[in-house]
């Protein structure tokens, strides 16, 4: 007898949600795919490592679910099994479990203990996770039939099962503050630590800053590593390059890292790094090595003093003139702008797209074809677009982008989902069709919380999906001295608007005030008739001038923006919004040193 099992691993939003700093998501991402991989390597063990027993997520061999690998897996795992479900339950469990344990143990082998309440952190760390399995027999798993109603059926248990909570009593409880990242657990290190420990030996000690409380998971996020490298993006790097594109003078960069040094102080070439802060290899720089770009950004120095005091004030104020000349010296005085990106994907109609799969050798395919899409991400996202992927598995898509690539990025991700499962149709209303991508972009400040960049992706990504047919974009611009500002539309539509306004922006031949007089003038004549608006935004746009003021706007620029004033299917104040979103993106083209909007340098790394 044959049994179809569905296992869940959670919590994904909550965990990843909660992250102050990039390392947070970047680690928590890692650490709940490493959970699931390990359910899934137990899983194909139970079926003596046969590759075909796992429907999803689609493996060619046991390795590939190695601890570390580079596969990602996502928190669902469909399987085919032979053994009792119960057992093979408990082995995954178990596995899961283990590995959890090896990842906990190796963060938390480096922290003092005197202050560490380490039982109650590594209890918070386990009652975290949630592990969800159901079954449903499968006399014949070559019929088509049967194979559809055990997988429904099998659904509809797990999600009874989900509802059914487990309530058992907490290992902690004590009145202590609760953690700084999501305030939900206790904090786990003493209080005497915050008041017998000077604030660099806290730093030092637990990766605290000053005032922040961590629970044990919060605590695992923080002195966790993957794959034994510590290193990661920042928001701030990632702001910061466009600006790098231009950089090259290795020698103002080595007098700059040796001043700032000697001002804060450091003396161990391991304090150095871990002050200053390391990408990865893979993000290195050919002349600013791998020095975070939180380098580059004044209110980010701060974060290199632990200690506050008339002091650190001082040698504050010398960091900031230092940076001043180092920005003078390397770049003319340019300063990089303070926003990145922040892409969110998921594949649009997924559940019907499963569902019209009606045998499980389809199910596999389907499987080996998410696969195949995940596993291209990192490449599209860092080698060609020089972003920071989170998270890819299946058809979900979490990276860091950096503004001057983050449109050809979100088009290329969209069209490679696109290619992958072209052959895979979804009948629907006399209408055939196949899966496609639709993709979220929050543009956020770099000191902003992560949590507010998550939301705004969110929100951008769930617009994108709610447009009819899916398949859209969806851009929020967040800027600190103004208003949340979103634009949604079609691949192919929108994407290809922003990059032509961006480049318009770029050569200065669209002037920045006339998109916010058609802003106004859609938000003053609210109602008016379609006709009225037309006429009343040509008159605007004759009459305004490009170049820096020296001449009107061109004439073929003018028949350009007549066309998409005319166009029902557009609404003034949208093409309004799409003109001033687009500036952001011109801007950060001009400081990459880019020739045109929207394409992307060869790559000299």
């Amino acid at each position: 007898m044959h049994h179809l099992m569905i296992i869940t691993i959670g919590p994904v939003q909550e965990y990843i949600a909660s992250a102050r700093r990039s390392r947070d998501l970047w680690f928590g991402s890692w650490f709940l795919s490493e959970l699931s991989k390990a359910a899934a390597a137990a899983v194909l063990e139970a079926s003596s490592n046969d590759t075909k027993a796992l429907v999803f997520p689609s493996v060619n061999a046991p390795q590939d679910l190695a601890p570390d690998s580079d596969i990602g897996v996502v928190n669902k795992i469909v399987a085919l099994i032979s053994s009792p479900p119960e057992e093979v339950g408990r082995q995954a469990h178990a596995r899961l479990l283990t590995r959890l344990k090896q990842i906990r143990d190796s963060a938390f082998r480096g922290i003092d203990s005197l202050y560490f309440h380490r039982s109650i952190a590594e209890a918070q760390v386990e009652d975290m996770v949630e592990f969800f399995w159901a079954a449903a027999p499968l006399k014949n798993p070559q019929d088509n039939r049967e194979f559809s109603t055990a997988r429904s059926h099998a659904e509809s248990l797990l999600a009874a099962r989900k509802t059914t909570r487990d309530f058992a009593p907490v290992t902690w409880g004590n009145s202590v503050p609760k953690s700084s990242l999501d305030g939900q657990r206790e904090s786990v290190i003493d209080e005497e630590a915050y008041a017998k420990l000077s604030a660099e030996h806290r730093y030092n000690q637990y990766g605290l800053r000053q005032a922040e409380r961590l629970c044990g998971v919060g605590l695992l996020k923080r002195h966790g590593n993957r794959a034994g490298d510590d290193s990661f993006v920042s928001t701030s790097h990632m702001a910061a390059l466009p600006l790098l594109e231009t950089f090259s003078d290795k020698a103002a960069l080595q007098d700059y890292i040796r001043e700032l040094t000697a001002i804060v102080g450091i003396i161990e070439e391991k304090e150095v790094t871990r002050r200053f802060g390391k990408v990865p290899p893979r993000a290195a720089h050919p002349a600013f090595s791998r020095y975070d770009g939180h380098l580059l950004f004044e209110e980010r120095l701060a974060d290199l003093f632990v200690e506050t005091g008339p002091g650190v004030d001082r040698d504050l104020k010398r960091a900031r003139l230092t940076l001043q000349s180092f920005l003078a010296r390397a770049f003319g005085g340019k300063r990089p702008s303070p926003y990145y990106a922040l892409l969110l994907a998921d594949g649009d109609s997924m559940g019907k797209a499963i569902d019209s799969q009606r045998s499980i050798e389809q199910h596999r395919a389907f499987s080996r074809r998410l696969g195949a899409f995940a596993g291209s991400v990192r490449s599209i996202v860092e080698t060609e677009h020089k972003g920071s992927l989170i998270y890819a598995g299946g058809d979900d898509v979490l990276a860091f982008v950096p503004l001057h690539t983050v449109l050809p990025c979100a088009r290329r991700l969209a069209t490679t989902f696109a290619d992958e499962l072209s052959s895979f149709k979804i009948t629907e209303d006399s209408r055939e069709y196949s899966p496609t991508l639709s993709v979220g972009v929050a543009v956020t400040h770099h000191i902003e919380p992560l949590s507010d960049a998550l939301r705004l992706a969110r929100e951008a990504e769930k617009t994108a999906k709610s447009l009819p047919g899916k398949n859209a974009l969806a851009v929020t611009v967040s800027k600190r001295s103004g208003t949340e500002r979103m634009v949604c539309g079609k691949w192919g539509t929108l994407d290809r608007r922003l990059t032509r306004f961006a480049e318009l922006h770029r050569t200065d031949a669209m002037p920045d005030g006339a998109a916010y007089e058609l802003r106004d003038l859609a938000m003053r004549l609210e109602g008016l008739s379609h006709r009225v608006l037309s006429a009343e935004a040509m008159r605007i746009l004759g009459r305004k001038r490009a170049q820096g003021g020296e001449n009107l706007i061109a004439g073929e620029v003018i028949a350009e923006l007549s066309d998409l004033v005319d166009d029902p299917t557009l609404t003034l104040q949208q093409l309004a919004d799409e003109l001033i979103i687009s500036r952001i993106f011109a801007d950060a083209a001009a400081q990459a040193g880019l020739h045109s909007v929207g394409v992307i340098k060869p790559s000299e790394r």
